[in-house]
Parts: C-alpha cells; structure tokens; sequence
C-alpha cells in the first residue's frame, strides 16, 4: 500500500467515524481502519455514499479473505492464482498479496520457486510471447487448493 492510498484509506476510516460519540470514536476508527487495509470490502463498513464501491481482491470471498492470514504464504499465493482469472507474473503476484502480510524475505529467496514448484508441482510456469515468466495453478494444484478452501469454509 503506497502512501497516498493509506492517507485515503485514513480519511475513509476518519469520515465513518465521524459521528459517534467520544468513547466510541476511537475503537472505531481502528477497527475500521485495519479492516480497510485488510482488503474488506469498504461498501461493508462505510455508511452509504461516503466513497465509491472497492473491488475485491480478485473475488475472493470475504470469509477467505479474513482466515487468509492465519494460512501459510504458500497457501495463500494458491487461493489467489485461484481465484485469478489468468496467469499472473511474480510480481503481480506480489503485489495483489501484499495486503495480506507475506514478507519480503520470503520473495527475495528462493522459497517461492521451492514451495510452490518443486514438491507435488502445484504451478505451473511458462514464458509469454515477450520472455515474461508467468505462474498459474495445475490441475494439481487445482484440486489441492479447492481441498483447501473447502476445509477453510467448513471451519
């Protein structure tokens, strides 16, 4: 999240809150808050009319989307190719996951080729008509990620 989009989110967060009372304000506005950097949906917390309609993090449901944190970053990168309507490059990967607290450490090594690729070959890599390297799900990988959801839903 760049600097201009977190001063936004924080005048969300300020506008939602601006009519409760002083005790209540406070707690409010942090919990609003995390929630708008948590990728939630800001149509959920705000009253109507104060911004226009958040996409949501490549459609995945918001019951995903809150236990996503308490997943592995393996785990996590699977339910968004998931969910993506396309092959992703690792940097759009990056990008669209970094709402959601894998560290930098992890992308700079080499874990994202060995946690995804090697083991039970969960994606897929090919290089587009430019040389850009591209990841999606296999059907492997396909059917150990529905597992997954499916057991996160039930919980």
């Amino acid at each position: 999240m760049d600097a201009l989009e977190l001063k936004r989110t924080i005048k969300y967060a300020r506008e939602a809150v601006k009519d409760e009372s002083d005790p209540y304000k406070i707690e409010a506005f942090k919990v609003i808050l995390s929630n708008l950097i948590a990728q939630r949906s800001i149509d959920e917390i705000l009253p109507e009319g104060v911004v226009r309609k958040a996409e949501k993090m490549n459609n995945i449901p918001y019951a995903i989307i809150m236990k996503m944190p308490d997943l592995k970053n393996k785990e996590r990168i699977q339910i968004l190719l998931y969910f993506s309507n396309k092959s992703l490059t690792k940097e759009e990967i990056k990008e669209q996951v970094s709402g959601i607290g894998i560290d930098e450490g992890w992308w700079n090594g080499s874990n994202f080729k060995r946690d995804l690729m090697k083991r039970r070959k969960i994606l897929i890599e090919k290089k587009d008509a430019l040389g850009i390297t591209r990841y999606k799900l296999s059907n492997i990988g396909d059917l150990i990620t529905k597992s997954l959801l499916d057991k996160l839903l039930k919980t």
